[in-house]
C-alpha cells in the first residue's frame, strides 16, 4: 500500500496500548483519510452519559448536587431542578430574606421533593450558628419561614425564656393553673401587703385572705 505521495506503508499484526493521535478510515472503501479519535461519538457511550437508570434504579430517586449560589429564592420549590432530591451549596448571592436569621453564606441545604408538584421539604445546615433548620412548602410555590431544630447545645436559648424551668424560675406574667392543684408546698410568700394581694376564692362568695389596714389600702395592717 502506498501513501500520497507514493510512500510505502507497513501494517503490523501487533496490538498496541493507548490511543493514537490519528486513525485511518473512510466511507467509500477506496479513499482513506486520517481521523481524530477525540471527535468520535460511539452511540451507546454517548447515551450512557445521560442514563435514566442505574442498576434498575430510576434516576429521579438519586441524590443530586446543585450549586444554587445565584438562584436560591423564597420560591425555591418551583425553581429547583426537576430531580427529586438535591444537596445544594447556598453561599454567594443568596439573599438575607431566604436564609435563617444570623446566617451568612457558609451554609447548605438538603432539598426533598415529597410529592409531584409544589410539595417540598428542606433541611438547612448553618456554619455560622452551628444550628440545623427546617422549612417546607405544602401545595405552595413559596416556603414557610425557617424553623430552628433544637439540640443539647442550643435549646436553652429558645426554651428557658418561654417555659417554666423545673429547677427554679421567675415568672414574667400570670400563671393560670386551670383549676389544677399545687401540692407539697413548703412555703407560700407574698411580695407585699395590701387589699386583694393574697388568696382569693374566685368561685362562691369570693372570699379573700390578705393583709391590709381597715381602710383596705395598699399597706400593712390586719389579716
Amino acid at each position: 500500500m502506498l501513501t500520497s505521495p507514493n510512500k510505502p506503508m507497513v501494517f503490523h499484526w501487533s496490538g498496541k496500548e493507548g490511543q493514537p493521535t490519528w486513525l485511518w478510515g473512510g466511507t467509500d472503501g477506496v479513499n482513506m483519510y486520517v481521523y481524530n479519535p477525540s471527535n468520535f461519538s460511539v452511540a451507546y457511550a454517548a447515551s450512557a452519559g445521560d442514563a435514566n437508570t442505574l442498576d434498575s434504579i430510576d434516576s429521579t430517586g438519586f441524590l443530586r448536587y446543585y450549586n444554587a449560589s445565584n438562584s436560591i429564592t423564597s420560591t425555591d420549590v418551583v425553581n429547583t431542578p426537576s430531580y427529586v432530591h438535591t444537596v445544594s451549596t447556598t453561599g454567594g448571592n443568596v439573599t438575607t430574606a431566604t436564609k435563617p436569621s444570623g446566617m451568612d453564606n457558609a451554609w447548605g441545604i438538603i432539598h426533598l421533593h415529597t410529592h409531584t408538584g409544589n410539595y417540598a421539604t428542606q433541611l438547612g445546615f448553618g456554619g455560622t450558628t452551628g444550628n440545623m433548620y427546617f422549612r417546607n412548602a405544602y401545595n405552595s410555590a413559596t416556603f414557610v419561614d425557617w424553623k430552628t431544630l433544637l439540640d443539647s447545645s442550643n435549646y436553652t436559648g429558645f426554651l428557658d425564656s418561654r417555659y417554666v424551668n423545673t429547677s427554679g424560675d421567675t415568672m414574667a406574667g400570670t400563671l393560670n393553673m386551670n383549676n389544677n392543684a399545687i401540692s407539697n408546698v413548703n412555703d407560700l410568700s407574698f411580695a407585699d401587703p395590701g387589699a386583694n394581694e393574697g388568696i382569693t376564692w374566685t368561685g362562691g362568695n369570693g372570699w379573700s385572705i390578705y393583709e391590709s389596714p381597715d381602710s383596705l389600702t395598699n399597706a400593712a395592717g390586719n389579716l
